[in-house]
């Protein structure tokens, strides 16, 4: 884990999710993929940036620090994630936050990178899901997203760059919070 929380993890968590496992209860690691705030300050490779490859790290309106879906050590750095929570063994990872930031924020974002990416906006969280199914093993991978992801008309310039009906999740939650 990058940042302030680095060393705060819970020793015992495994052994945790090894005592409700024999017990017959299911378990699930969430994960907010790309909205997160410390890696976003502790390491600028992460971050999406304020108008330049240069600027510092962009925040939302709400003033969160985002990750960058199309730089390698983001996607490196989750996908790492994912795999711990496979080998600790929880039976479902919940993966939060698989989207763009769609707020004005404190100045321009900036995504380096995506001007040379082979892919686009929406095709990069597409991959991106591929590959946290790859590293869960046997654990099953849940892709939280709000309803307008599954709208067929979705917009290229919306939070998931058009709609994600054809993600390669088999298994899905729609978020219907009022408060997102």
């Amino acid at each position: 884990v990058i940042g302030a929380s680095a060393n705060k993890r819970l020793s015992s968590a495994v052994e945790t999710v090894q005592t409700l496992s024999e017990s017959g209860i299911k378990t699930a690691a969430y994960i907010s993929c790309f909205k997160d705030s410390v890696a976003a300050v502790a390491d600028l490779t992460y971050s999406v940036r304020q108008t330049s490859a240069e600027g510092g790290p962009w925040r939302d309106n709400s003033d969160n620090g985002w990750l960058n879906p199309f730089s390698q050590n983001t996607t490196d750095y989750i996908l790492t994630l994912v795999k711990e929570a496979a080998e600790a063994g929880f039976d479902y990872i919940l993966l939060d936050n698989v989207c763009f930031s769609t707020d004005a924020g404190n100045a321009k974002a900036y995504y380096t990178d995506e001007s040379t990416s082979k892919y686009d906006r929406n095709t990069v969280l597409q991959v991106f899901v591929t590959e946290c199914q790859k590293k869960a093993e046997k654990s099953k991978v849940i892709v939280m997203c709000d309803i307008s992801a599954y709208n067929s008309k979705a917009v290229s310039d919306g939070k998931y760059g058009g709609n994600m009906l054809s993600l390669p999740a088999k298994n899905l939650a729609v978020d219907l919070r009022l408060s997102r």
